[in-house]
């Protein structure tokens, strides 16, 4: 009993009452039989009980401690009975209330009550997820961009890529020289006929070699806009790599971040390439075109470009040992091919042993000479254009191609877009983004999960809002 009492905050003090049960039945005059052979008669224990308590005689009903417990018990039942129920049930409700609220708190983030906060908060956290995930996928799209690169650049396969390019070059070189306006036989003609003295062969060699001249310089634009075409392709399929390892996002806008436009990127690829072959097929067209063999003006055009010229040597890669020095030729001109006295002279080659590339061109030169030109200082004058014409057409292929820096250049443009795009990283992230939301199957299939769309149950969405509204009542209540 002691402990229940402490259990409820009770004093023993507070709990036993003096007295007798039998003195008040006594003192009232309702004690039966029973109780009056048991104890005596009521005058004997009245008596005694007022002698033990020292109470008076109107002091012994309260004496028998009957009317104190009775005031204790209307206390309990008022008072503290209402206090003992009130911990019991407070007791039976924190079972049920913590549980509740432990529940809420786990199932909250993942069942919240407003679905479209918890969407944007989501979405947030996927942002989140996702910048880290590609922070990683960075580095190996940079690697795999520069694999790519590097093998499109290495030295086997930049090989059998320039000697692609080589052959396309070679290819227009003969077929634009063949074909140049001036140099047919009817534009020839036509440009010789109204001479009215007659035909004046150092005139005509001049007028001549003017219009062809022109005609060769547009010829070169022409060949540099050809292979500018190639390097551009390349560069569609580089671009391409690119979409390909941003999970074939929309090349246009990968592109538009790379190049202001696929046309500013030819004109820029020409004007390079125009740039480049201009440099060491402008001076070599000049020396040979511009002005006749053994003219005051060639002499002083071989005395201007002469460090082009030399330039120009180095970089000669043909058989013919008449073209290997460019003012060796420019100064003999056609006689350095056939005079072989001549070319033992300057060359250093045996009177026996002649060239079979000279014979060639010397050979090609004679079919050109159409059998109205009989007239020998017409002939001659053709005969002398049509060899420097096949020297031109010699170095353009043998020496302007390698001195034009081909490789140097096609590989300087496709790291051009390399390093664009490398530098375009937070463009980058921005698409992704774009496409993870649109969702790009090929992106969704290499993400984690933990970067993919969550779905909400309405309805346990809903029971847990119902029971946190419940929760707060039941706190505001305590209150």
């Amino acid at each position: 009993a002691i402990s229940e009492w402490k259990k409820y905050g009770l004093h023993k003090s507070e709990r036993v009452v003096p007295g007798s049960a039998a003195a008040y039945l006594l003192h009232k005059g309702v004690a039966g039989k029973k109780l009056l052979i048991n104890v005596g008669s009521a005058e004997e224990v009245l008596s005694k009980l007022i002698k033990v308590t020292e109470k008076s005689q109107a002091e012994i009903e309260i004496a028998t401690g009957i009317p104190v417990i009775k005031g204790q018990i209307d206390r309990y039942l008022r008072t503290e009975r209402v206090g003992v129920l009130k911990k019991r049930c407070d007791g039976l409700i924190e079972r049920i209330i913590n549980p509740a609220r432990a529940i809420y708190e786990q199932a909250a983030d993942k069942y919240p009550e407003n679905i479209e906060d918890a969407k944007k908060n989501e979405d947030e956290k996927r942002m989140e997820r996702l910048l880290e995930w590609w922070r990683k996928k960075w580095d190996e799209i940079q690697r795999e961009l520069g694999e790519y690169y590097n093998k499109l650049c290495n030295q086997e396969t930049q090989k059998d890529t320039v000697d692609s390019f080589r052959e396309r070059y070679i290819s227009l070189i003969q077929k634009e020289m063949k074909n140049l306006p001036s140099r047919s036989e009817k534009r020839r003609e036509d440009l010789f006929g109204p001479m009215i003295e007659g035909f004046d062969p150092q005139y005509a060699n001049f007028k001549w070699r003017e219009k062809l001249h022109l005609d060769v310089i547009e010829m070169i634009e022409d060949v540099a806009k050809d292979l500018s075409d190639e390097i551009l392709k390349e560069s569609d399929e580089l671009i391409m790599k690119m979409s390909e390892l941003l999970w074939d996002a929309d090349i246009n806008k990968i592109s538009s971040k790379i190049i202001d436009s696929r046309k500013e990127l030819h004109d820029r690829l020409f004007h390079g390439l125009r740039t480049l072959f201009l440099r060491f097929a402008r001076p070599v067209a000049k020396v040979l075109i511009a002005a006749p063999h053994g003219s005051q003006q060639r002499r002083e055009i071989v005395k201007e470009l002469g460090a082009d010229m030399e330039l120009l040597d180095v970089y000669y890669e043909g058989r013919e040992s008449a073209y290997q020095c460019l003012k060796k030729f420019a100064k003999y001109g056609r006689e350095l091919l056939v005079d072989a006295v001549l070319r033992d002279k300057i060359l250093g080659i045996p009177a026996s042993i002649a060239g079979s590339t000279a014979i060639s061109i010397v050979s090609s030169v004679a079919d050109k000479i159409s059998e109205s030109s009989k007239d020998m200082g017409k002939a001659e004058m053709i005969e002398e254009v049509e060899t420097d014409l096949n020297a031109l057409e010699e170095y353009l292929r043998e020496a302007v191609f390698s001195a034009a820096g081909f490789v140097a250049y096609r590989k300087q443009e496709l790291y051009n877009l390399c390093k664009r795009f490398f530098d375009k990283e937070y463009s980058w992230i921005h698409l992704i983004q774009t496409e993870f939301l649109s969702g790009n199957e090929k992106l969704l299939a290499q993400v984690p999960e933990e970067c993919k769309g969550t779905t909400y149950d309405t309805e346990v969405c809903e029971r847990l809002k119902q029971l946190r509204i419940a929760l707060d009542n039941f706190k505001t209540s305590l209150f």
